[in-house]
């Protein structure tokens, strides 16, 4: 918001550039709370469906028309770049605690 890119109401909806919606954010934090601090299948279910989140957060971030923006600025399009290459780390993270812990692996390791 700062940058003028987005208002506030635009900055949590669907139409946000640089802005995920307040509800994907919402489960991505449970699913990662969930994945950590479970065990066993139930983790793996968690981290599972965040990698999937992850999964959907990045290709959103690449088709939602965010990058190429004339609206942003090459400071603003490489910070978008940052957040998706971090999102993508995490859902990669996520894929593996997923598979190591529906094998009965502890502690995600």
């Amino acid at each position: 918001m700062s940058s003028g890119v987005n208002t506030w109401g635009e900055a949590w909806g669907s139409k946000a550039l640089l802005a995920a919606p307040v509800p994907m954010i919402g489960v991505q934090i449970v699913l990662t709370v969930l994945a950590v601090r479970l065990n066993g299948r139930r983790a793996a279910v968690a981290a599972g469906l965040l990698a999937a989140a992850c999964l959907v957060s990045v290709v959103s971030g690449f088709f939602d028309g965010g990058l190429g923006n004339d609206e942003l600025t090459t400071a603003l399009a490489a910070y978008q770049t940052f957040l998706l290459a971090v999102t993508g780390v995490v859902g990669v993270l996520a894929a593996r605690l997923a598979w190591r812990r529906g094998r009965g692996h502890r502690g995600g390791q």
